[in-house]
């Protein structure tokens, strides 16, 4: 049963408000490329090791066929490298995660109105390259690269830091640009999403069990 909007509007609930979100964004991006690096490494170490697995499981199955000299051996040999090297992107994976920020978002429904109005989306004819960017971060909605520019405007906290001077000026002189694309697609689906509440999940496991006693 729904609360009466005139007790809504009596009442301090947490869960009343505008729609907000969270963005995480690695300021250490530079380490990237190690990670790749790592990575690949990793692989073609597993790939490696699947390959002599399949071998010693062949020389198994064949009656007769002795195994390959060293075969064990090589065996642990890959498999320790395998570990050493997962461990190492996982190393680079985790200095990039402590280097990496939440950021709360905001919905900023007169802000937005504004701010579309303002900037729309660019034209294909006039700027073919800006119109793709806004088409595919902005939904055609809006000027993508003008939104970066007054996008800490719709930034709440910093971790569990609030705003201060500077603080989306580093973030932006730290971060990928992908990345920061990334966040500007998050504000436009903000300003644009709807709530669809579904069915309940409790009667739909019900009726679930029913349509299965009824078999």
């Amino acid at each position: 049963m729904s609360i009466p909007l005139s007790q809504l509007m009596q009442i301090d609930d947490p869960d009343v408000g505008p729609l907000r979100g969270a963005y995480t964004i690695c300021l250490a991006p530079k380490l990237s490329v190690e990670l790749e690096a790592a990575t690949a490494r990793y692989t073609e170490s597993e790939a490696a090791l699947k390959v002599a697995r399949e071998d010693a499981e062949s020389d198994r199955e064949r009656p007769g066929r002795q195994r390959r000299v060293g075969q064990k051996s090589t065996l642990k040999e890959l498999e320790e490298k395998a570990d050493r090297d997962a461990a190492e992107a996982d190393e680079i994976r985790e200095r990039m995660l402590a280097r990496s920020i939440e950021l709360q978002l905001v919905v900023d429904e007169d802000r937005w109105a504004e701010f579309t109005r303002e900037h729309p989306a660019r034209d294909e004819d006039d700027d073919p390259t800006g119109a793709r960017r806004d088409r595919f971060y902005g939904i055609g909605l809006c000027n993508v690269d003008e939104l970066l520019k007054i996008i800490d405007h719709f930034i709440t906290r910093y971790g569990d830091e609030r705003p201060a001077d500077g603080s989306w000026a580093f973030v932006k002189a730290n971060s990928a640009p992908g990345e920061r694309d990334g966040l500007a697609a998050k504000i436009v689906r903000m300003h644009t999403a709807g709530v669809d509440l579904g069915k309940s999940r409790t009667a739909l496991r019900n009726s679930q069990r029913l349509a299965t006693d009824s078999e």
